[in-house]
């Protein structure tokens, strides 16, 4: 190893936080506090008793499990320890996609843009950039980790304790950090920022899915799944501190790895072989829609299967939803307002209202990313090839438009097909229609449209905002997720269109909501044109 592979180290890192800082405290106010609102407010949600055996039975249902995760509580369980059944792997996916953006960004994305080989012209280390990088994941995972502890301090929960409060807090830092090791992991492996970022999701759903099925079926094999080894740690209960010395020690392990990776490859190479390309282009490649369809199409593909299996490991359980949540003398407080003692038709109705909004978020994202993708392609220079041909500004911006409807779309649609076809597996004669099912695509195709509405907007007049419309993705589905548990008030989840639409399939489409959502998307979208087509192209070099 050479003596000056980390100089430089300290400069890189200040310029990294001083141009960083914007995204890291959004991170930072989103999850710490949303963490601390919910746990400031939950005293007053199952503060007494009997709110805590109404709720438990709800939490121990296979549904429940299934998205918030298995856990053992005792015969009289606590405020906190509720409060940790419901919000630990929730708070775990926010960190892991914080992790992966920010550690893919600013790694294999600036070697794509040259940024990186700009800086190793300098007198700079060759490992200075991602040990900058590196200690970037572990200041905002440490400072989200402390926070999140000190809070629960004085959030005034019944049950807390310190050693409860400081395994949160640590085991979510530790969790987030580890699969932001993983994403840096994954950019050394990956040609280019798009494959690693593939990679790191990829990992990522995987272990969420072990999870999911372990937890259902076998909670004692949860400690397979990367995700699984947070919930084992059972704060204000067990408090098993393994899981985070696993996180931190397989972290350091493969820290080790990547700097080495990082001292045999080449800038701008990867390991994974590449298939050598065509020697010409095919004579459909003539146009933007088929570039667009040549360079997307493995993306596409991926989060259409990942989609595909989330769907059918969500309608797996429909046999079991019905029989659990059925014998709960409780209202329902996750999956809707289903009167006590209600048909397991029924339940399994809200249950599928529930995964709609997860399938229409879920759908929204790569729809997005292709949508907001203009902006990036632009700033990095690649389209002024494209730009200097007779292409007009309206073409080139439909064909990334185009190529985000198309993919929001057959998202959606493959998730419910999944969850439709494992549903009829599982319950057989007795299984929803397809019919049930496509309610909640009719309902939420329209909001897709209308968020790449917003994000044509924003690329279009606002391209250094962007982001914005990931904040307001997330907004809108925490705000309908978790509705049920912590009892959201109605005009804060009207705030996005998600809480406009009515609880279908337990209720009829609205189509008039449908064509009015249909009319805004229109809307947006000929703005960010117009836009568009107006304001001057940008560029980072």
């Amino acid at each position: 190893m050479r003596t000056n592979q980390f100089s430089q180290f300290g400069a890189l890192l200040k310029i990294q936080l001083r141009r960083d800082w914007v995204k890291l405290l959004a991170w930072y106010l989103f999850i710490c506090g949303m963490v601390l609102a919910v746990a400031y407010k939950f005293t007053d949600i199952y503060g007494t008793r009997k709110e805590i055996l109404a709720i438990t039975p709800t939490l121990k249902s296979k549904a429940v499990v299934a998205m918030f995760g298995a856990f053992t509580l005792p015969n009289k369980p606590t405020t906190t320890q509720i409060f940790a059944n419901e919000m630990l792997v929730f708070t775990a996916i926010l960190l892991i996609i914080m992790n992966i953006s920010l550690a893919v960004k600013n790694t294999r994305f600036e070697e794509d843009t040259g940024s990186l080989e700009m800086i190793s012209a300098l007198p700079v280390g060759r490992s200075s950039n991602l040990l900058s990088v590196l200690s970037e994941l572990i200041l905002i995972n440490g400072l989200l980790g402390v926070s999140i502890s000190v809070g629960l301090h004085f959030s005034g929960m019944v049950g807390t304790t310190s050693t409860g409060n400081w395994l949160l807090g640590l085991g979510l830092a530790s969790c987030g950090l580890f699969f932001g090791v993983i994403a840096l992991l994954c950019a050394e492996v990956a040609n280019n920022a798009s494959q690693a970022t593939t990679l790191s999701y990829a990992v990522f759903g995987i272990a969420y899915l072990l999870r999911m099925m372990t937890d259902i079926s076998h909670p004692r094999y949860t400690w397979w799944s990367l995700m699984g080894w947070l919930e084992k740690t059972q704060p204000y209960f067990k408090n098993n501190w393994l899981p985070l010395w696993l996180y931190l020690g397989s972290s350091l392990v493969l820290i080790l790895i990547e700097l080495q990776l990082n001292n045999v490859r080449d800038l701008n190479a990867g390991l994974l072989p590449e298939r050598n390309g065509r020697a010409t282009a095919p004579a459909w490649l003539r146009g933007v829609f088929s570039l667009q369809f040549r360079l997307n199409w493995r993306f596409a593909l991926t989060w259409l299967i990942v989609l595909l299996l989330l769907g059918a490991s969500y309608g797996s359980i429909f046999k079991t939803i019905g029989d659990i949540l059925k014998s709960n003398p409780t209202m329902q407080q996750v999956f809707g307002q289903g009167a006590v003692n209600s048909a397991n038709h029924t339940l399994r109705l809200n249950f599928l209202n529930l995964l709609n909004v997860v399938f229409a978020a879920a759908s929204t994202i790569p729809a997005l990313q292709l949508m907001l993708k203009l902006k990036r392609d632009e700033s990095k220079g690649w389209l002024e090839s494209l730009n200097a041909t007779p292409t007009s500004r309206i073409k080139l911006f439909s064909s990334y438009l185009v190529s985000g409807i198309i993919v929001g779309i057959l998202a959606m649609l493959v998730a419910i097909t999944g969850a439709y076809w494992a549903n009829v597996a599982v319950l057989g004669k007795h299984a929803l229609y397809w019919t049930t099912f496509m309610k909640g695509f009719d309902t939420y195709v329209p909001i897709i449209l209308l968020m790449l509405g917003l994000g044509a907007v924003l690329v279009g007049w606002l391209p250094k905002w962007i982001n914005l419309a990931w904040f307001y993705l997330g907004y809108g589905f925490i705000s309908i997720y978790m509705d049920g548990l912590l009892k959201i008030p109605k005009w804060a989840k009207r705030l996005t269109p998600y809480g406009w639409t009515p609880k279908v399939p337990v209720k009829n489409v609205n189509w008039t909501q449908t064509w009015l959502f249909l009319a805004i998307a229109v809307f947006l979208i000929i703005i960010g044109i117009v836009g568009y087509q107006r304001r001057d192209l940008m560029t980072e070099r």
